[in-house]
């Protein structure tokens, strides 16, 4: 008797991790992010987990990614249980979402006509931008603690809200010249196509507004998330925290002298520690395959490691030189990266591997 008592308390356990796990799974899902990169023709499909951890996967399409992802989700959300219970930050997401269906039964049962708790119905609303842009909403998401989704979805709201509010004081040729400006100041980068998702009834107020005034709906969400990214940043520069330069320049600053060799062999320079050495102080002029490689090893966006390294180089101290006959040669322009390649004297093997970071 006390065997079966046992088997039967051992399915219930496991009745009630299957039931946890997909509700886990479930929440987790609301934060799944799609980018599809033009130059690659890639997907990435990554989504944020309870502790702000991020999981993500590269494929030829959405769907690979989509089940890549999916196969490692399964393994982390398992990973999390312990002792027939979930560790603190999933147990939160549980609770949360025991809490929400109480509160919707109390609603139910009182038959009463009362706002609804639930989430509202969202759409989504495909934009093209520069990475630039991008990468500003992922930051953004990473001081806040909140997935790059969510925060899209705030900075296209907060936008839009100004845009209307301004419609009523400005004419629609000045109002619109204000909001493209802004979003040009995000061109850096490749063009990449990318989701929105967005409450259905701003999704609509938006794309009403964009047929009146003669733009697409990606392009008025694009405007208005850079509007509240500006706002935002302004804000930010107010108070006493690291701006994004400075944050990019302390992370470069990490691997002058001795660390540029390493550096250096984690992105495909091989044991070329002086040549990446250069690059970092700005003497020589990085090409964009080897911007492209740093900024993902670094995970700063290729845009601010050119204003970084551009910095140094303005910033570089002009040597002393004594008085001897003729006069000294200061560089005023970067050396390029053919010219810092061929300057090693290497073999033509070597020279020629170096010289395709520059195709």
């Amino acid at each position: 008797m006390s065997s079966a008592i046992l088997a039967q308390a051992e399915v219930e356990r496991a009745a009630r991790m299957v039931k946890e796990f997909a509700v886990l799974v479930g929440s987790i899902s609301k934060a799944f992010e799609f980018t599809a990169t033009v130059r690659s023709n890639g997907v990435t499909c990554s989504v944020i987990l309870p502790g702000h951890k991020r999981l993500h996967r590269d494929a030829r399409n959405a769907e690979e990614a989509a089940r890549s992802l999916l196969a490692v989700l399964t393994e982390e959300v398992l990973g999390a249980r312990e002792a027939d219970n979930w560790v603190s930050e999933y147990a939160l997401v549980l609770e949360r979402n025991c809490t929400q269906n109480v509160e919707g039964d109390m609603q139910t049962n009182a038959g009463e006509i009362t706002p609804s708790r639930t989430k509202e119905r969202q759409e989504t609303i495909g934009v093209s931008t520069a990475t630039s842009l991008h990468a500003a909403i992922n930051a953004l998401a990473q001081r806040r603690g909140m997935s790059a989704a969510a925060v899209a979805r705030d900075m296209a709201a907060k936008g839009f809200e100004t845009f209307e509010t301004r419609t009523f004081t400005e004419s629609p040729r000045r109002l619109l010249a204000s909001f493209e400006s802004k979003l040009a100041t995000y061109n850096e980068g490749e063009n990449m196509q990318w989701m929105v998702r967005l409450d259905r009834r701003l999704a609509t107020r938006i794309k009403l507004s964009a047929k009146e005034y003669g733009k697409s709906a990606s392009q008025m969400v694009a405007m208005c998330m850079t509007d509240a990214l500006v706002e935002e940043s302004e804000i930010t520069a107010g108070a006493a925290v690291p701006t994004e330069l400075e944050s990019a320049k302390a992370i470069v600053a990490k691997y002058s002298g001795p660390g540029a060799r390493k550096l250096a062999e984690e992105i495909g320079l091989g044991r070329r520690g002086p040549l990446l050495t250069g690059v970092l102080s700005g003497k020589t002029a990085a090409p964009r395959a080897l911007l492209r490689a740093l900024s993902l090893k670094l995970k700063v966006p290729m845009s601010l490691l050119q204003q970084v390294f551009s910095e140094a180089f303005l910033s570089s101290p002009v040597p002393a030189f004594k008085a001897e006959d003729g006069k000294p040669e200061v560089r005023i322009t970067r050396q390029t990266w053919e010219e810092a390649v061929k300057s090693l004297s290497l073999s033509d093997e070597e020279t020629s591997a170096l010289l395709e970071f520059a195709d």
